[in-house]
């Protein structure tokens, strides 16, 4: 769908809206056809925070993914069903429950980098690095107001 349309400010929330739906669809395409068969979003950023941070709590898995715990548990279901993270008991907080990848995770890690990257190159594509930093300054505002709202976060 290629389009000449400029959009006006009141129609943020229809832009952010289809950037999302886009490139959700994008990265659904790009793990099926790297045998990632269903797996949404949702799961590669559990992955994704686990990727960056290593072995965490659940609490802090849902904190920096931004969902609920319950919501979280259902996804980490989803993933220990196809061996990607394993959840154990938390030794310091008998508690609580700490996510770590598998083995077959680790093994995907590159992949999944590169299906972000390609992702990030499509969407940054012909922005110079200062327009990059401006849009990235004022959508984090924009968030930062909405998580005023305390709805997810």
């Amino acid at each position: 769908m290629q389009t000449d349309k400029v959009f006006t400010p009141e129609q943020i929330i229809y832009l952010i809206s289809k950037i999302k739906d886009f490139s959700d669809k994008f990265l659904d395409i790009e793990m099926q056809k790297h045998g990632l068969l269903g797996l949404s979003t949702s799961h590669g950023s559990v992955l994704f925070a686990l990727y960056k941070h290593g072995k965490q709590s659940m609490n802090v898995i849902a904190d920096l993914i931004g969902k609920d715990k319950a919501t979280l548990t259902a996804l980490v279901k989803k993933l220990e069903e196809k061996n990607l993270v394993k959840k154990t008991k938390n030794p310091d907080d008998s508690r609580s429950f700490l996510l770590e990848l598998t083995d077959e995770a680790m093994e995907k890690q590159e992949m999944m980098m590169s299906i972000s990257k390609k992702l990030k190159d499509l969407i940054y594509k012909d922005f110079s690095r200062k327009d990059k930093v401006a849009i990235t300054r004022l959508l984090t505002r924009s968030f930062e107001n909405m998580k005023k709202y305390k709805i997810y976060y």
